[in-house]
């Protein structure tokens, strides 16, 4: 958790302190100095700082705090916990014990009644239990 990773598309993120966003308008924001705001008859009278004013179209607001904002796709943002991101070309992952995986060069694999055989590079043979393999392309690991 806390890790970065990039965000997919449509990803809603905590807003930075001091973030605008868009409000609807005719909602109540807090006036900015100096904003004027209707009286009576069409009058433009100015607002005490901080009044709650109706915003109009368009406004940005300070984002309240907690406030979930889009971000561009790929923007790299913290890993919620238990986030999946493909695992980088030629991560090591474990295989379950018993997968059948790759030989490595001078591997030993046990023939009959225990004996040990050498077997060629790259001949599948099963996992032992902790084998690390290159993760397939598009495997989804933990961050």
């Amino acid at each position: 958790s806390g890790t970065l990773v990039p965000a997919t598309s449509g990803a809603l993120v905590p807003a930075a302190s001091g973030t605008l966003v868009p409000v609807a308008s005719g909602t109540l924001v807090p006036a900015t100095s100096g904003a004027l705001v209707p009286a009576a008859s069409g009058t433009l009278l100015p607002a005490a700082s901080g009044t709650l004013v109706p915003a109009t179209s368009g406004a940005l607001v300070p984002a309240a705090s907690g406030t979930l904002v889009p971000v561009a796709s790929g923007t790299l943002v913290p890993a919620t916990s238990g986030a999946l991101v493909p695992a980088a070309s030629g991560t090591l992952l474990p295989a379950a014990s018993g997968t059948l995986v790759p030989a490595t060069s001078g591997a030993l694999v046990p023939a009959a009644s225990g004996t040990l055989v050498p077997v060629a590079s790259g001949t599948l043979v099963p996992a032992t239990s902790g084998a690390l393999v290159p993760a397939a392309s598009g495997t989804l690991v933990p961050v």
